[in-house]
């Protein structure tokens, strides 16, 4: 199978490229390596992959028309995995023009240059976020009480939308899958278990807004399980929730940090930030029943994984520069 991963040298794409690698799919990854933080992490996440004889790296933009139609004439995809997009909540607030370009444009000119290659299959990387501040939980993906409270979350109820526009009027087969916060290894460092975990291994002051805040938290690898058995179904329109089915508190969650570094958090109470949800909490029942999806990852065990991928970072980079 021959297999398009856009932002592909990223977090979550950068473990879909290793499981496709090991499926032996043929793997291609388009990537812009933007700005939003380090190339050097980026190149580091897909390191791994870059001398395997299967995967191939192609540095390009999702709204460049011309840089697209080149790939897709080039090589005959089966499948595109859809996961390019600005992402974050806080930083869509401040630049909500570069989000409304990326994430919509961008998916826009992506759909329309599969229809004109005869692409037939998508995988859209979409968010929990397109829910809001919804009062029903757990959260089912045939709500029709959707209330995107950022700029983010728009822009991912948006590409929701095109999906199923480019499905319905074009016949291409796609599958949104709303991802619940996801972390784990190679987890960008703005986000808020990686920069958590960081001050409480290096005993700095965290802060966290609000305080009943609760979330489900998803290991990376129950994110590329959810990918990879979709891909494997994808037929007419479909958008599945892909979580762990359980609803942590802010609490919780640091209570179980301080478990696996053993060490106490140093916390700053802040209040509520605009743009941030209360609650989120998936429901699986559709994404058990329809594409055998089951989260295997506790959350104390991916914690650990995500400690030590920061432990090992860390030796990483003085035994660079020691030498």
């Amino acid at each position: 199978m021959n297999v398009l991963i856009t932002g592909g040298a990223g977090f979550i794409g950068s473990h879909v490229a290793d499981h496709l690698l090991v499926m032996g799919c043929r793997v291609h990854v388009l990537d812009n390596f933007h700005s939003n933080y380090s190339r050097e992490q980026k190149l580091l996440n897909i390191r791994s992959s870059l001398n395997h004889s299967a995967y191939h790296l192609h540095e390009g933009d999702i709204r460049d028309a011309t840089a697209l139609a080149n790939l897709f004439r080039q090589y005959p995809f089966d499948v595109v995995i859809h996961l390019a997009a600005l992402p974050g909540v806080q930083a869509s607030l401040q630049h909500p023009d570069a989000y409304t370009d990326v994430n919509i444009n961008g998916t826009r000119t992506l759909l329309h240059t599969m229809h004109q290659f005869g692409v037939r299959k998508l995988i859209f990387g979409s968010s929990s976020s397109v829910y809001g501040d919804s009062p029903a939980m757990p959260l089912q993906e045939n709500s029709q009480q959707l209330f995107p409270i950022s700029p983010y979350a728009l822009t991912k109820y948006k590409g929701e939308q095109l999906c199923r526009h480019y499905s319905q009027q074009y016949g291409i087969d796609i599958t949104c899958l709303r991802f619940f916060t996801a972390y784990g290894p190679r987890q960008r460092p703005d986000m808020a278990i990686y920069q958590f975990l960081e001050a409480i291994r290096q005993q700095r002051p965290l802060s966290i807004y609000g305080k009943g805040t609760s979330r489900d938290y998803t290991f990376v690898a129950d994110i590329v399980q959810g990918i990879s058995k979709a891909m494997l179904r994808v037929n007419g329109f479909a958008i599945y929730n892909i979580g762990s089915g359980c609803c942590i508190s802010l609490r919780q969650l640091i209570t179980t940090m301080e478990r696996v570094t053993n060490q106490k958090a140093l916390i700053i109470q802040k209040p509520d930030r605009p743009g941030d949800v209360a609650h989120t909490w998936a429901d699986l029942t559709q994404s058990k029943q329809k594409l055998d999806y089951q989260p295997t990852t506790s959350l104390s065990d991916g914690l650990q994984q995500m400690a030590d991928w920061l432990s090992s970072r860390s030796t990483y980079a003085n035994l660079s520069f020691v030498g």
